[in-house]
């Protein structure tokens, strides 16, 4: 890595930080003007959410809908803010209804999500093994290249 006068990385670090912030607090911000024009408008949430697996979510905001259930925002019991996927399968009935719910769309979704998710999976290991190739291959040539330092000595 370069030598940089003392202090320069630091405000670079932070400038960059601030940056991406800035950029994450604009998309956060789009995100939640859409969902409040598109989606909740058109289909509201209960407050209070009790999934059939007994798990309950509080003060509930649609961030998405998917074939296969809602992404949501909510407030967990210790504080903060927390975001979950509820499968359609474990919302109540009515709600399955409201959200116009079919089994069979929400479990081709699910298939081709898997499937998405096997497929960047092994990119990603075969990226990892084209990586170890040449990092063996730099290593194999440092080698030659020290051999034949020691050799000439």
């Amino acid at each position: 890595m370069k030598d940089y006068p003392s202090g320069f990385q630091k405000p670079l670090l932070r400038f960059w930080l601030g940056s991406v912030c800035l950029v994450l607090a604009s998309v956060s911000e789009v995100v939640a003007q859409t969902n409040q024009s598109g989606i909740q408008s058109s289909k509201s949430l209960p407050v209070t959410i009790t999934a059939t697996d007994g798990k309950t979510y509080n003060s509930v905001k649609l961030l998405r809908l998917e074939p296969d259930g809602l992404f949501i925002e909510h407030a967990p019991r210790g504080g903060g803010i927390g975001m979950a996927k509820v499968k359609f399968k474990n919302l109540p009935e009515f709600l399955q209804k409201q959200y116009g719910y079919n089994a069979q769309e929400a479990a081709t979704y699910e298939l081709e999500q898997a499937q998405a998710e096997g497929n960047r999976m092994v990119r990603q290991q075969a990226e990892i093994a084209e990586t170890a190739i040449k990092i063996a291959d730099q290593q194999a040539a440092k080698v030659k290249v020290l051999s034949q330092i020691v050799s000439d000595y």
